[in-house]
């Protein structure tokens, strides 16, 4: 059985290829934790008693609580 080693090359392709899975980590992780603020905040204007319109720098909108809707008479969930 022939024996092999690593040379510089497979050090660098090796070198590199962790730090694209250590960038690719850190992205999900961040993703994760994004979604789950997301989550959580979408949960809180939901509950604010108050109408709540958020639209953005296009004027598309982005958010509208339960009262909004009801304020508008629109169905609670679009």
């Amino acid at each position: 059985m022939k024996e092999t080693t690593f040379d510089n090359n497979d050090t660098r392709a090796l070198s590199a290829l962790a730090g694209y899975a250590t960038i690719a980590i850190n992205n999900a992780n961040m993703y994760d934790a994004i979604t789950s603020e997301r989550n959580t905040l979408s949960e809180v204007v939901e509950q604010i008693d108050d109408p709540v319109i958020v639209v953005d720098e296009d004027f598309q909108l982005r958010v509208l609580n339960a009262a909004a809707r009801s304020l508008f008479s629109l169905p609670q969930r679009m």
